[in-house]
């Protein structure tokens, strides 16, 4: 069954966030290092996660999701440049 490209999203971002609550991610780091950084007089508001392997899943959905866009685009030229030569054969003919 081939999904949308919009019900790909949503599964993706829903599977993403199911990754991140069950593996804890939404709150790494903040216990431990706000408490050694409130020491200094700092606060850690948010922190950035890099680095984060995505299930084989998620990697599979992105990369349908991207070879379908490119899919969409070698279309569009494909047909642009299938019209032209139409073009010029009809010229051709008419002359």
């Amino acid at each position: 069954m081939q999904l949308s490209r919009s019900s790909q999203i949503d599964r993706l971002l829903a599977q993403s966030e199911t990754l991140a609550r069950e593996t804890g991610l939404l709150g790494i780091g903040q216990p431990s290092g706000s408490e050694a950084m409130s020491h200094y007089g700092y606060e850690i508001v948010q922190t950035l996660i890099v680095d984060i392997e995505p299930d084989e899943h998620v990697k599979r959905a992105m990369n349908e999701i991207n070879a379908g866009k490119r899919s969409d685009v070698e279309d569009y030229f494909s047909y642009k440049k299938f019209k032209r030569w139409n073009l010029i054969e009809f010229v051709l003919e008419s002359a």
